[in-house]
């Protein structure tokens, strides 16, 4: 594949584009019933990996937060809830 050919193209509205094809049913699961909803609420926002006018991904940028546990998990000194950024390919 060509990487000067892949376009990422923000997901406007819900639903997997027709041409979609994905081996975990979870993925194509929560795009067609979650996708749209975080997007309305601004809790998400799914872009589209497109090459050659076929969709080929997807990845999705979803608030979130870091909490003690992981803190520790990552050496960070514990805090209260540390805001991190989700990325969900």
């Amino acid at each position: 594949m060509n990487i000067a050919s892949l376009q990422v193209i923000k997901a406007a509205g819900g639903g997997v584009p027709a041409d979609f094809r994905c081996k975990k049913p979870e993925f194509a699961e929560y795009l067609d019933a979650n996708a749209a909803y975080d997007q309305q609420h601004k809790m998400g926002r799914t872009y589209w990996a497109v090459h050659r006018n076929r969709v080929v991904g997807y990845m999705t940028l979803a608030m979130g937060s870091a909490g003690k546990e992981r803190q520790v998990d990552l050496s960070i000194d514990t805090h209260g809830p540390i805001p991190a950024l989700s990325l969900l390919t």
